[in-house]
């Protein structure tokens, strides 16, 4: 019996598979690399040169740091970021691996389990699915 990749997964329910997929590798890379630098990392306490809060729960929130010559941008929620004002301190961690701070969150949650449920869901095969369904209200008319 051969197997119909077109009548259970059209290439467009692939694609999106694809795409979760990679979403749940880079989410669990993002995840190992936060701990990682918490659990490992330098603490460190630094002046807030600069200040780019924002409030629309699509962007992303920032302080600028300054050690030495390099200037970097740690990563806030916009709530933590109004904390922080220019001239402030903030405690960060830092890695030299990644060579990058991040501040420590108290109720870090991870995406893993959500991404794991979308592709749990989205490896059913929709199509086959849709065309039962299709086919039988079809047939009615």
């Amino acid at each position: 019996m051969k197997f119909n990749r077109k009548k259970y997964y059209s290439n467009s329910h692939l694609f999106f598979i694809g795409m979760v997929v990679i979403g749940f590798f880079y989410s669990n890379y993002l995840d190992k690399k936060y701990l990682e630098t918490v659990q490992t990392g330098v603490k460190s306490l630094h002046q807030v040169e600069k200040q780019n809060c924002r409030y629309s729960p699509k962007s992303r929130s920032s302080v600028s740091i300054r050690v030495g010559n390099n200037e970097y941008w740690v990563a806030l929620s916009s709530d933590i970021c109004e904390k922080y004002p220019v001239n402030s301190r903030i405690s960060v961690y830092y890695l030299k691996k990644y060579d990058e701070y991040i501040y420590r969150i108290n109720d870090y949650k991870s995406k893993i389990s959500f991404l794991m449920i979308i592709l749990l869901i989205a490896i059913l095969p929709w199509t086959y699915f849709w065309n039962i369904f299709y086919s039988k209200h079809a047939l009615k008319k």
